[in-house]
């Protein structure tokens, strides 16, 4: 018995030659270009001031994982990670910490069928809610 394929998914998001090349980088510049300039426009006033916080939001997709179809997604926040580590080693000498939080299945009005599925297999057997995410600790 032969093991079933999976179809491909045509979309955005899909394997590189599966869609047209703004389709492709469609997701690097959502995901990854927008995170590189906002880090660009936030860096001059910190470090005049000699002290920042930058926070980026990674992914567990990319850097630890991938999804079916969904290679520019995860390449896009698999760079987030190299550009937070490149701006982090770049920022702290003027007092300015850059890190990245990566979060896994979020529940949230985007996430699509395939999503909640992959959430399923987590070890808490469903995607976060926006609820179980960490809060400030000064609330």
């Amino acid at each position: 018995m032969r093991p079933r394929k999976r179809p491909w998914r045509a979309s955005a998001q899909a394997f590189p030659g599966q869609g047209s090349r703004p389709a492709w980088q469609a997701s690097p510049d959502r995901n990854l270009t927008t995170a590189f300039l906002v880090t660009k426009a936030a860096l001059p006033p910190m470090t005049s001031r000699g002290w920042g916080r930058i926070i980026m939001v990674a992914s567990v997709t990319g850097p630890v994982m991938a999804m079916h179809a969904d290679a520019a997604y995860a390449s896009a926040k698999a760079g987030m990670v190299g550009l937070t580590r490149a701006a982090a080693i770049d920022a702290a000498r003027h007092g300015i910490t850059v890190n990245a939080v990566a979060p896994g299945w979020i529940a949230t009005g985007s996430q699509t069928p395939g999503e909640r599925d992959e959430g399923l297999a987590t070890p808490i057997g469903r995607s976060a809610t926006p609820e179980d995410s960490p809060r400030r600790s000064d609330r």
